[in-house]
C-alpha cells in the first residue's frame, strides 16, 4: 500500500458538523469533536466521536462512540424547535 493510501484510510469517515445516528438506531446526533485513533486508551484502532442531540424533554445530551457504531443519518429532520 502507497504512503497516500494508508494515510486516505486513516482519515476519519466523518466531520465535525455531520449528522449521524446509531447503528442499532435512535436519535440524529451532531459530531462535535472528532478523537484520533490512540488519542484515548479505548480507541486504538478506530477513531472516536463526541457527539450531541437533545432528548425527547429538549435538555441537551452528549455521549462518545466508536466509528463503528456510527452511520451518516439520512436526510436530516426538522427539530420542532423553534428559535
Amino acid at each position: 500500500m502507497s504512503e497516500t493510501s494508508k494515510e486516505e484510510s486513516e482519515k476519519p469517515i466523518f466531520e465535525i458538523g455531520d449528522i449521524v445516528v446509531l447503528k442499532s438506531g435512535g436519535p440524529d446526533m451532531t459530531i462535535s469533536q472528532v478523537i484520533k485513533k490512540g488519542e484515548r486508551w479505548d480507541n486504538a484502532e478506530h477513531y472516536l466521536y463526541c457527539v450531541n442531540w437533545f432528548d425527547e424533554k429538549r435538555n441537551p445530551v452528549s455521549d462518545t462512540f466508536l466509528e463503528p457504531m456510527l452511520k451518516k443519518s439520512s436526510e436530516p429532520k426538522s427539530s420542532g424547535f423553534n428559535a
